[in-house]
């Protein structure tokens, strides 16, 4: 009985007290003493007796940081990446603010610095103090494809990022946006398969795996070990565990309390939920269970795919895939993909009988598919969508193995190199240098540009050409201007063409194939020609594309704000 259903039984003793008085007639105190005995028995009476409520659900342990407001998928965190990291490309470059008296070398008076732009794949700073991350294949629940604005195209995914203090941070379409382990201790192990919202992290030395429902924040289980853990893998459903130890050894049990669910109980299993199944040969790549929860799959460096039934543990096949070492391996539907260990980094294959098999010298292998079912290798073009297939049909395995490979983890620091090119500044101190010279016997001439790479052109068009196959017998020094023009045999070329004008400076644009542009001021008063015969574009976001040398023929001008690509421009 509650303290609110007491109050009713006093309040009525009271009211009943209020009306004797009311009458002016006095009760007597017999009755007083036992009204006031009863209600102190009836008080003790509900302060022992038991409740009659049903003992409350154990709450879910929740991190410190409950709550973590919104969560965001890993397509937007990586956009909202690029806008911050790397903001939109514009020409705003401050004139030179001290200039050389008019008696120095007029070489070295187009200021103390140039800018170089240039178009190619960025690279995210994603997250610090970065212990260890893990990629969901099919994290999100929605099925849609996640594309931002200035981003390629990103496969359904979802990310998760252990920290060395013992936080988790994950980017998904799942509510749970962190998470802490309860020992606080560096995240070194997280395993997520990416169709459920089980994510398991924990510390490999501290031999506990523990598991997190990503809908509620909640930790909801834990798998023990006796040695230091190295791989791991949940079930869709979190009926099953798979562990690997630094011992290479094998465990598999149900998650949490035993045989919660009876059609999951199996005799194997009865004396120790976690079972030793095995030793595996290699140093496991992957543990990945099938969507029903009928198999166990690993696949070590080696090659060696092996494959067990569940609930009976039966090793149902074991194969060595051609084609090995590896280095990543990524189960996906009926598929693995593995990728071969490059050179540099990886050891020799080793083989069946302990042996070495040397890798071919400079040898560059392909992704290796081999079918599960079939127990074949197949080719690319068989896991490839058709071309006509929508975009929810273009997540396959092979686009995720790409994507996974962006993501970079060095000394603690968690990087994504994009996949489409982004404008970028680059300050260069000094003065850009030209170089030109003229071949007469071949009518070229090559020009080395400011990062002393060289380029052929005709000297009658002034239109890029291939170099020559044999060397000119004689290549003639010209002389550069400071506004970027050159002269010889009565023709005058435009290295660079002005940009814009700015206090008495002029802005000069030379574009380098393919996209690549420098720009640097100069005085006014070395333009040597009049501004009005200038084509000066009205906007600030132009720059100049030369098709011919030749100072006649006017450039092409291109916008950043439109992200126009350069093509292949010689």
């Amino acid at each position: 009985m509650t303290a609110q259903k007491l109050k009713a039984p006093l309040g009525e003793t009271d009211s009943r007290s209020t009306s004797f008085s009311a009458k002016g007639q006095q009760p007597p105190r017999h009755l007083l003493g036992m009204a006031l005995f009863i209600g102190v028995l009836l008080l003790l009476s509900a302060a022992c007796a038991p409740r009659g409520a049903q003992p409350p659900k154990p709450a879910p342990l929740l991190t410190e940081q409950t709550p973590f407001g919104p969560s965001i998928t890993l397509a937007e965190m990586l956009e909202q990446s690029l806008r911050t990291q790397y903001r939109p490309p514009n020409i705003d470059f401050p004139v030179p603010e001290q200039m050389p008296d008019s008696s120095s070398d007029p070489r070295h008076r187009s200021g103390d610095y140039f800018m170089e732009m240039s178009r190619e794949p960025v690279t995210l700073h994603v997250a610090s103090d970065v212990t260890a991350f893990v990629l969901g294949p099919s994290a999100a629940s929605n099925g849609a494809m996640q594309a931002g604005e200035g981003m390629a195209d990103i496969p359904e995914a979802g990310l998760a990022v252990g920290h060395a203090n013992g936080d988790i941070h994950i980017w998904s379409a799942w509510p749970c946006a962190s998470l802490t382990l309860p020992t606080k201790a560096p995240v070194t192990l997280l395993t997520w398969d990416g169709l459920g919202p089980f994510l398991g992290a924990g510390n490999a030395q501290g031999g506990e795996l523990h598991v997190f429902d990503l809908r509620h924040c909640a930790r909801v289980g834990t798998v023990p070990g006796q040695r230091p853990l190295r791989v791991a893998a949940l079930s869709a459903s979190l009926t099953w565990a798979a562990v690997t130890d630094s011992g290479q050894r094998l465990f598999v049990g149900p998650v949490g309390e035993p045989f919660s669910n009876p059609s999951n109980a199996s005799p194997v299993l009865e004396q120790d939920p976690m079972r030793h199944v095995g030793t595996l040969r290699f140093p496991p790549l992957a543990l990945a269970f099938s969507p029903r929860e009928g198999l166990l799959q690993s696949v070590d460096r080696a090659g060696w795919l092996l494959v067990w039934t569940l609930p009976e543990l039966n090793l149902l096949e074991q194969v060595r895939i051609p084609g090995g070492p590896f280095g990543a391996a990524l189960f996906h539907g009926g598929h693995l993909i593995l990728r071969p260990a490059s050179d540099e980094q990886e050891s020799p294959t080793p083989s069946h009988d302990g042996s070495n098999e040397p890798l071919p010298e400079g040898s560059r292998r392909e992704l290796v598919v081999w079918d599960i079912p079939g127990s074949r290798a197949v080719a690319v073009e068989d896991i490839l969508p058709p071309q006509h297939a929508s975009a929810m049909d273009q997540n396959t395995a092979w686009d995720l193995l790409h994507f996974f490979e962006r993501f970079s983890l060095d000394a603690g620091l968690l990087t994504f190199l994009t996949a489409r090119e982004h404008w970028l500044r680059k300050l260069h101190f000094g003065t850009p240098r030209f170089s030109v010279h003229a071949a007469d016997d071949v009518g070229l001439l090559r020009v080395t540009e400011p990062d002393q790479t060289q380029r052929w052109y005709q000297a009658a068009t002034g239109r890029p050409t291939d170099a020559p196959e044999n060397e000119p017998t004689r290549l003639t020094p010209l002389a550069v201007a400071p506004n970027g023009t050159v002269s010889w045999s009565g023709r005058t070329y435009a290295l660079a063409d002005p940009i814009q004008t700015s206090d008495g400076y002029v802005l000069l644009g030379r574009h380098v194939p393919e996209h690549r542009f420098f720009l640097w001021w100069i005085p006014m008063e070395e333009a040597r020609t009049s501004l009005d015969s200038w084509n000066v574009p009205d906007k600030t976001d132009l720059l100049p594309v030369r098709g011919s040398l030749l100072q006649d023929s006017p450039p092409t001008w291109i916008s950043l704000s439109d992200h126009q690509p350069l093509g292949d421009m010689q």
